[in-house]
């Protein structure tokens, strides 16, 4: 029996310059935190 992943896509709109801090913080703690707590249902 194989199992398949399921994809969630995330997209945050703002513009260029206000979202500097809110970017780096989301790509370098909370979307490794989230593949880590979900790759276990394969999500």
């Amino acid at each position: 029996m194989s199992f398949t992943w399921k994809t969630v896509r995330v997209f945050i709109s703002s513009t260029f310059r206000d979202i500097h801090a809110e970017r780096d913080h989301l790509v370098k703690v909370v979307f490794p935190a989230l593949r880590e707590r979900l790759e276990k249902h394969r999500v």
